[in-house]
């Protein structure tokens, strides 16, 4: 039973790396759609018209994408000064990181169904420059917060099933 714990916390870990990577390819999307913006802007006195929409979404996406990988990294609320608080209390540390762990889970649950509202309320809305279903537009609010719960879960069973510094 412990070894397909251990498998799955893996194969999720693989997971947020991979989003992770998805998250640094739209950074680099909206890098280029920047660039190419000011450049058609300052040369040719033009642009595209979709193109302060598209970087929106792409670092609305690549923020919602790459949370779990932070959460799973505790780049989200563990400080660094808690190693040197905790430095000689195990005993305190362990709990920091149980409790900022739960306080993460709680953060990401609450927040869910409010993203799912958003995105009902917006059902029939579409984007003004793109014509995108604000749907589409918003679904990276579940997505991110749902799959950093999952990361939260895997951190809380590396800590209390594990026995591992998640």
């Amino acid at each position: 039973m412990l070894n397909t714990i251990k498998k799955l916390s893996k194969a999720l870990e693989r997971i947020w790396d991979m989003l992770l990577y998805v998250a640094v390819v739209m950074m680099v999307a909206l890098l280029a759609i920047c660039a190419c913006t000011v450049l058609l802007r300052k040369v040719f006195i033009g642009g595209f018209n979709w193109s302060d929409e598209a970087m929106r979404y792409l670092m609305v996406y690549a923020t919602f994408l790459s949370l779990p990988y932070l959460v799973s990294k505790k780049k989200n609320i563990t400080i660094d000064l808690t190693d040197l608080f905790f430095s000689k209390h195990a005993k305190g540390r362990f709990i920091f990181l149980v409790v900022s762990e739960i306080l993460t889970l709680i953060c990401c649950l609450a927040l869910l169904p409010t993203s799912i509202t958003f995105i009902a309320l917006n059902i029939s809305g579409y984007s003004n420059a793109m014509r995108l279903p604000l749907w589409l537009v918003y679904l990276c609010m579940p997505i991110g917060l749902g799959l950093s719960a999952i990361a939260s879960i895997n951190n809380l069973t590396k800590l209390l099933v594990i026995k591992e510094e998640a």
